[in-house]
């Protein structure tokens, strides 16, 4: 229990979390107000404006510089696992929503084309298609990071 709640004292626990959340609730908000509609998908889902898990990644890396130092064993390991989220970000995850788009749209061609009925476990548009960022979203995430980094290390 003690561990626990240690961990949620933790700037670095914190941050990221903090991140996170903020980021997925702005992706609601600013998909919501795009489509006109509640967008529920965007609670939990990957890909869109601002990147979460760009938000988070960065949040935990500034916070470590800030708590432990950038000289630290701690910091460095954080900022290595930063560029990689972000490089995956934008680079595979965006080229595999990418690619699922073009196979969902192949798949509903050939069945029109076949006149084949849909199938419940196979409907096209099975393949999920919002997973990866444009570098403008990520880009936000990482700003976004940063100054809840410095407000978590800084009211906390």
């Amino acid at each position: 229990m003690d561990a626990f709640l240690s961990l949620l004292c933790n700037e670095v626990f914190i941050a990221g979390v903090l991140g996170w959340f903020i980021a997925q609730s702005a992706k609601v908000v600013i998909t919501s107000i795009k489509t006109k509609s509640f967008a529920s998908e965007r609670i939990n889902g990957s890909g869109g404006m601002p990147s979460s898990h760009s938000c988070m990644v960065t949040a935990m890396t500034i916070a470590t510089a800030m708590e432990e130092g950038v000289d630290s064993t701690f910091f460095a390991i954080a900022m290595i696992f930063a560029f990689v989220t972000l490089h995956d970000a934008m680079g595979v995850r965006w080229q595999a929503g990418l690619h699922a788009r073009l196979l969902n749209k192949y798949m509903r061609e050939w069945q029109e084309q076949n006149d084949l009925e849909e199938d419940e476990d196979d409907t096209p548009g099975d393949l999920k298609e919002f997973l990866g960022h444009r570098p403008i979203e990520v880009l936000v995430g990482v700003l976004l990071g940063i100054l809840i980094a410095i407000a978590v290390c800084l009211l906390i």
